[in-house]
C-alpha cells in the first residue's frame, strides 16, 4: 500500500490531486510521486474555487499566472545555502545564499514590502531595449517600472532591503556582516563583505528568489 505521509507531503508541494495511481499502491515514496506527476501534470493540478479569483485572460489572472511561474518552482526547490544567519530584531535563524552579479551577469532588487529577492540576467530575451537596466548591481529606478509587482503587492526597487522572513523587519547588511563572513570561505584569505543591499552582492533568504519578472511588452 501507498504510504499516506509521503504522498501528502507530495501532493503539497506540487499540487498534485489524488488519483487511482496513488490510492492503489503503485506509488510508493515521494519521489516516484513527484516523478509520476512531473510527466502528467495536468491529471493532478488542484483547481481553486471560481469565487475571488481573477477571470482567465485579464491582466490580472496573466500577472498572477507569470509571478506563479517565476516565484514558485524556484521557492520549492533545494537552492544552494552559503550558511544561516540570524535577524538581529527578533532572533530568527534562516538560510541565505549569495550571488555576485558580476559573475552571474545579472541585477537585483528586492520587494520593498516582503523583502523577496529578484534577479534579472542579461541575458534574458525578456529585458525591456533602451533602458539601463543596472546589470552588476541594483536596478536602475528606469528597470523599476517595467517590472512586475510581487506576489504580496509590494514592487521591487534597487534600493529597498531584504527582510526577515520571520517578522519582516528589514535586515541590517552591517549587522549581517559577522554571520556571513564566519560562513564565507573566502574570509580567511581576506575576502570580507560589502556591508551594503546596494553592491555587488545580493542575497536570496529561505530560497525566497523570483527570476526576470519583467512587464509584459505591449503588442506592436
Amino acid at each position: 500500500m501507498c504510504n499516506p505521509e509521503l504522498l501528502s507531503r507530495a501532493d503539497e508541494a506540487r499540487e498534485i490531486r489524488w488519483v487511482p495511481e496513488l490510492q492503489e499502491g503503485k506509488i510508493e515514496s515521494s519521489a516516484e510521486a513527484l516523478s509520476f506527476c512531473r510527466f502528467r501534470p495536468r491529471l493532478h493540478r488542484r483547481r481553486t474555487p471560481l469565487a475571488g479569483r481573477p477571470r482567465p485572460g485579464t491582466p490580472a489572472s496573466r500577472r498572477k499566472r507569470r509571478m506563479r511561474l517565476n516565484v514558485e518552482p524556484l521557492a520549492r526547490r533545494n537552492m544552494r545555502r552559503d550558511g544561516t544567519a540570524k535577524c538581529e530584531i527578533c532572533g530568527h535563524s534562516f538560510g541565505y545564499m549569495l550571488i555576485h552579479n558580476g559573475f552571474n551577469s545579472s541585477g537585483y532588487g528586492y520587494c520593498d514590502r516582503c523583502g523577496i529577492t529578484a534577479l534579472f540576467s542579461a541575458y534574458s530575451p525578456r529585458v525591456p531595449k533602451g533602458i539601463d537596466v543596472g546589470f552588476h548591481g541594483p536596478i536602475t529606478p528606469d528597470a523599476e517600472e517595467r517590472v512586475e509587482q510581487c506576489v504580496c503587492g509590494g514592487h521591487f526597487r534597487g534600493k529597498a532591503a531584504p527582510r526577515c522572513p520571520r517578522c519582516k523587519e528589514t535586515l541590517s547588511a552591517d549587522k549581517a556582516a559577522a554571520d556571513i563572513e564566519r560562513n564565507a570561505p573566502g574570509t580567511a584569505g581576506g575576502w570580507r563583505w560589502q556591508r551594503s543591499w546596494s553592491g555587488l552582492y545580493a542575497i536570496v533568504i529561505e530560497d525566497q528568489l523570483v527570476d526576470d519578472p519583467w512587464r509584459a511588452e505591449p503588442a506592436g
